[in-house]
């Protein structure tokens, strides 16, 4: 909903994909600008991690929660919430590659994903921000898929071996995940985006995504063949959509 309509010129509450420089993607709440007789909008003010006390109280009860969901991830924040050390700025040059994939990451993605689930409800405008420009055009709008999206397994076996693949089938469409314009936005729950779309992936994790956005298949080794049609096959076949040959 606008914040504020001045003439031609609106303001609007707007979450927008960037990238952070320690944690990579994240979602930052903003109140964006559209002036009169142009066709983009202006990230005009930040909400995080300051927001200001006025325009918070502008705002409607789910926009609030939107920016107190975000800056729960704040660098001071995570600070406070992981760190030993004496500041934030030396918790940011120190913290582990190991302490991030197993704690921070997490934690971000699932404020991430709350915001996402929030957003299908209240229609919250959603864009990326691809370069440190901060205009906003229209194709940098994203759309969030309400359905949730299922993983498709693939398995082939032939007399030379076997091998299987994953798609992934949304509205009906399946998608290649070697495209080039995937990204994992969380794991667990599983959410990404394709191009222009956010989608909620059921009953998969993102780690499970992650090799297939580099490669076709993965071939099972001669060897191991038995063990693996007995294990994770299996798995798989009672758990997943499965085609094959």
């Amino acid at each position: 909903m606008p914040v504020e309509k001045k003439g031609d010129n609106e303001r609007l509450f707007a979450l927008i994909l960037t990238q952070h420089r320690r944690w990579g993607t994240v979602l930052a709440p903003y109140i964006i600008l559209k002036r009169k007789n142009v066709d983009y909008y202006e990230m005009a003010e930040a909400l995080a991690p300051h927001p200001d006390t006025n325009t918070l109280m502008q705002l409607d009860n789910e926009e609030r929660e939107l920016v107190r969901l975000i800056n729960e991830y704040s660098d001071r924040n995570l600070f406070k919430l992981f760190s030993k050390n004496k500041n934030v700025k030396e918790f940011l040059e120190s913290v582990s590659d190991k302490d991030f994939e197993n704690h921070i990451k997490p934690y971000i993605e699932s404020k991430i994903y709350t915001c996402l689930q929030l957003c299908i409800d209240e229609e919250t405008p959603i864009f990326q921000q691809r370069t440190r420009i901060s205009n906003l055009h229209r194709e940098d709008s994203l759309v969030i898929n309400a359905s949730h999206a299922v993983p498709v397994f693939k398995f082939d076996h032939t007399e030379e071996g076997s091998s299987y693949s994953l798609s992934i089938e949304a509205n009906g469409k399946m998608m290649n995940l070697q495209n080039g314009n995937i990204e994992i936005l969380c794991n667990s729950p599983c959410a990404i985006r394709s191009h222009g779309d956010i989608l909620f992936i059921s009953d998969i994790e993102g780690t499970k995504l992650k090799p297939f956005l580099s490669r076709p298949k993965i071939s099972i080794p001669k060897i191991t063949e038995e063990k693996y049609f007995g294990g994770f096959v299996l798995s798989v076949v009672n758990n997943h959509k499965v085609t094959g040959s």
